[in-house]
């Protein structure tokens, strides 16, 4: 996660915490209120303080917060398949360029299509193979 995705979160959580905190305390309060009542009238202790229902709730919309602003796992480059807008932006060009200039040329890795029930599919290529193919292009001293 980059720094600045993680002040984004940070800033998320702030924010949720300050625009509900008001609302949050006043539904623990009477929560808590309704299980001194309900413990009282059947003389059981109370399971938790109102604290510690305040601490759970937060860290369940904390939890919530990031898990909205989690990406999936990165899939590992040696298995990845990359489109020709991925791969435009890799090697800094238009997805254009790269389909009419650069995917074409006989030294470029071969594209992988897989099936459809109708239709031919828009190419894919291992991202592996474009990495090494970038690459071997690389200037020499």
């Amino acid at each position: 996660m980059s720094d600045t995705e993680e002040e984004r979160l940070i800033a998320a959580f702030r924010s949720l915490a300050a625009d509900r905190r008001a609302a949050t305390l006043r539904a623990i309060e009477v929560q808590a209120q309704m299980d001194l009542a309900k413990s009282i009238q059947r003389s059981k202790p109370i399971v938790c303080s109102p604290t510690e229902i305040i601490e759970v709730d937060l860290i369940d919309k904390l939890a919530l917060a990031i898990s909205t602003h989690l990406k999936p796992p990165p899939i590992p480059l040696s298995v990845d398949l990359w489109d020709i807008g991925i791969i435009a932006t890799f090697l800094k060009r238009e997805p254009q360029v790269v389909r009419e200039r650069i995917a074409c040329m006989p030294s470029f890795p071969r594209a992988i299509r897989l099936p459809t029930k109708n239709c031919r599919t828009q190419p894919l290529y291992k991202a592996k193979e474009i990495i090494e193919w970038a690459e071997k292009h690389q200037e020499r001293n």
